[in-house]
């Protein structure tokens, strides 16, 4: 539930649910932190889940009603030592292919439709920092949450791989709730449902949410957000997923695409071939 947006600040810095996001905990250490509190075993899962699986690879749908987006995301992401990631955007309004990839040191995002490049290098900082106590505090009167980075970079499918964003729907604002455990693509799945507030009503165009986290690693395998008259209005549905298994090491090559344009220089663009 992004926007997504071919600009190397996406690489540090995204938005998310009407939230500041980032990736960098030193960005805050000047700023007074209103709450840390403790956050439950499946939070702490969703808050780390790159520690929890070697690879993940799979599919799922996303709506979202405010931006008016429908798009069909694929990823292959491998943690540890190595990592890497792909990701394949597709909208289903229009017909248009984002592919972003990333080996660990380069990030490359791959305009299809328009075959348009970017290749930015990737900060490395805070790679290691597990998120064990969730912070959050304000400024200029907006909520801003200390997020951990993913060495993947696996940024267009980190609201499934890296669920840390809905973690912090998981507070005593939302008086959310764990209803218990069910089945879901054949992993338990621990469900959780909440209440948004004001703010968050208005930015998502919902009052309440629904998700089924994977209890294992905290993996997000299915959200629901409804409207008043109970209505769905946004919804991410993961519809094949694999973890530890086998990815394809040629999908993270950050090799420029042939003959396309490169948006990486901020003055100049160039066709690759030249």
């Amino acid at each position: 539930m992004k926007k997504y947006i071919l600009t190397a600040a996406l690489i540090t810095t995204v938005i998310v649910g009407g939230t500041f996001t980032n990736s960098n905990e030193n960005a805050s250490a000047n700023v007074p932190v209103e709450s840390v509190w403790k956050p439950i075993p499946v939070q702490e899962k969703m808050l780390n889940a790159i520690d929890n699986f070697q690879t993940i690879k799979g599919t799922y749908h996303e709506i979202h009603s405010p931006s008016g987006a429908d798009r069909t995301v694929s990823f292959q992401v491998r943690e540890g030592k190595n990592p890497g990631s792909y990701t394949k955007v597709v909208d289903n309004r229009t017909g248009s292919v984002v592919e972003v990839r990333a080996d660990g040191n380069v990030l490359m995002f791959f305009d299809k439709t328009n075959n348009v490049f970017e290749r930015n290098r990737i900060a490395k900082e805070t790679f290691n920092k597990k998120n064990d106590k969730p912070r959050k505090f304000n400024k200029n009167g907006v909520t801003n949450y200390v997020y951990r980075q993913d060495p993947s970079t696996a940024i267009l499918a980190q609201d499934v791989v890296f669920p840390q964003p809905y973690a912090f729907w998981l507070n005593e604002e939302s008086g959310y709730q764990v209803l218990g455990n069910e089945m879901y693509l054949d992993r338990d799945a621990t469900v959780m449902q909440g209440n948004f507030d004001s703010f968050m009503s208005q930015k998502r165009q919902a009052t309440t949410f629904k998700m089924w986290v994977d209890t294992d690693t905290g993996v997000l395998l299915k959200l629901e957000e409804s409207n008043g008259t109970n209505e769905i209005v946004n919804s991410i549905t993961v519809t094949d997923l694999k973890i530890n298994g086998t990815v394809e090491e040629k999908e993270f090559n950050t090799t420029p695409p042939t003959n396309a344009f490169d948006r990486s220089m901020k003055d100049t663009k160039r066709r690759t071939n030249q």
